[in-house]
């Protein structure tokens, strides 16, 4: 579903939800507002999410880590406020990752990277659940208000190669591990207020 750069506006419809067929949801570009309907996060064969560039609230929705099959979510440029959420660590195929320019005020959490060496976790209900952002590539939360240092688990996502922190409120000093991540390319964090 493409409805991109148009002038839709209000709420995304819940009964968006029973769409369940879709596997592209592009609804950036637009003056959606309001919070993203829980019923979205039924649409397990979604492969990207684009809500950049509206007028969405909120906190971002922790289900979206029951969508497995996740590559891309871009929630840029909106107004959303809280933090990325731990339960992101289930994304184990998320390759994009864009939250800047919103009110994120949350730090990083540890446990989204996962460990070097765990690969999967057994709940006691049997099931297995990942973890960490082990497919990440993009990773860009600048143009927030996110605190706290840069956890050194980060070095987990061998894949990143652009990390985007630029004009947070970042402290500490840079993980020294970060020189692990033989394909990084892209290390803005610049505009806060790191040591070191």
């Amino acid at each position: 579903l493409a409805l991109s750069n148009n002038q839709f506006s209000g709420e995304i419809p819940g009964g968006i939800g029973s769409m369940t067929g879709l596997t592209s949801l592009r609804l950036d570009g637009n003056r959606f507002t309001g919070q993203i309907p829980a019923e979205m996060c039924s649409l397990i064969g979604l492969k990207e999410i684009l809500l950049g560039s509206n007028q969405l609230t909120g906190t971002i929705p922790s289900c979206f880590a029951r969508i497995p099959v996740l590559e891309r979510l871009d929630l840029s440029n909106n107004r959303f406020s809280g933090g990325i959420p731990t339960e992101f660590a289930a994304l184990q195929l998320l390759q994009d990752l864009l939250v800047n320019n919103n009110f994120l005020v949350d730090q990083l959490p540890r446990t989204i990277w996962g460990s070097a060496t765990a690969v999967a976790n057994v709940k006691n209900d049997g099931q297995v659940t990942a973890t960490g952002l082990r497919s990440l590539v993009r990773l860009n939360i600048s143009n927030n208000q996110i605190i706290g240092e840069i956890p050194t688990e980060i070095v987990n996502a061998t894949s990143l190669q652009e990390f985007i922190a630029s004009t947070n409120q970042l402290r500490g000093s840079l993980p020294s591990a970060l020189g692990t991540l033989v394909n990084l390319r892209v290390l803005d964090v610049s505009n806060n207020s790191l040591t070191g």
